[in-house]
């Protein structure tokens, strides 16, 4: 018998304290799932969720915990292979549920907001309605930091998140360079409050990098914005934990820009040189036999060409 169930021990089933319990199970099993990737915490945890939720009736506050709850585990079980689609869509039906009416007036409607966008930009990746989606969860997102202060860590979020499907966006050739120059301008402005201590900092940096690619990939000040790319990558690389996928994905993406560079006749001995030891590096990274590393030991060849 786990705390929580010894909690509810003796408590009318009925009760909002009852459903006190089945939320705090919930959302204890909701946080490692999301660390372990159980899927039948996952399910435990919404149907908890489920449970609680018509005991408050009368407390929409804590009615709303429970729909941005059940929302959470599912987007999070589409994150985890399962049922992508069903699950990312059952999850933006929660959190609009979540909200107080058409505009956001406080943090949990700011909160719905951006999870919503989050969940659609997710089907955006998978190649669903993409445009529609990417072009509603940039709006959802601005809706969502009119109620937030710019310190917060939600308007942080909803800023980095816009800028990720603004550059999506751009990926589908919709207004591709002023999307980017946005996104640019939304990354910077999310990490200038932030420790260069802090996850974010250096997923900014590597995000901001990534736009800069795009940017120069486009022949906008291509030599500026590779240039740009690589040092961004590289001071992000050195930020993120030594044996993760984002120091590996930073290290074949400064190597992608050198290469680049070297193609553009800047110092190109140096360049190459530089792109090769980091592809070696990257390499080390990624799991053998995994996409990311097929690819570095692809990159490798090309830039000894």
């Amino acid at each position: 018998m786990c705390s929580s169930d010894l909690a509810r021990t003796g408590l009318p089933r009925g009760s909002v304290d009852y459903a006190a319990c089945l939320v705090n199970e919930a959302n204890l099993r909701l946080s490692q799932a999301e660390e372990t990737g159980a899927l039948p915490e996952l399910h435990r945890a919404i149907a908890l969720y489920r449970q609680a939720r018509p005991r408050f009736s009368k407390h929409p506050e804590y009615e709303r915990i429970c729909l941005l709850g059940e929302g959470n585990a599912w987007t999070t079980l589409a994150e985890l292979g399962e049922a992508p689609g069903p699950n990312l869509k059952k999850a933006i039906a929660r959190f609009a549920a979540a909200r107080s009416g058409d505009e956001p007036v406080d943090l949990g409607d700011a909160r719905s907001l951006i999870n919503e966008a989050v969940a659609r930009i997710a089907l955006a990746d998978r190649g669903m309605q993409p445009e529609q989606h990417l072009a509603l969860a940039v709006e959802m997102l601005g809706r969502a930091r009119t109620v937030l202060d710019e310190s917060d860590a939600e308007y942080i979020r909803a800023q980095i998140n816009e800028g990720n499907a603004r550059c999506a966006l751009a990926d589908l050739n919709r207004d591709a360079i002023e999307n980017l120059w946005q996104a640019l301008a939304l990354y910077e402005q999310a990490r200038s409050p932030l420790p260069s201590t802090h996850p974010d900092f250096a997923l900014c940096l590597m995000n901001e990098g990534a736009a800069r690619t795009q940017l120069a990939s486009l022949g906008e000040a291509s030599q500026e914005n590779w240039a740009r790319a690589a040092a961004l990558f590289e001071t992000a690389g050195a930020l993120f934990p030594r044996r993760s996928l984002n120091r590996g994905r930073c290290m074949s993406n400064e190597g992608a820009a050198r290469r680049n560079l070297a193609d553009l006749g800047i110092h190109v001995e140096q360049n190459l040189q530089r792109a090769v030891l980091l592809y070696r590096s990257a390499r080390r990274q990624f799991p053998a036999g995994s996409l990311s590393h097929a690819r570095s030991l692809m990159k490798i060849g090309r830039a000894h060409v």
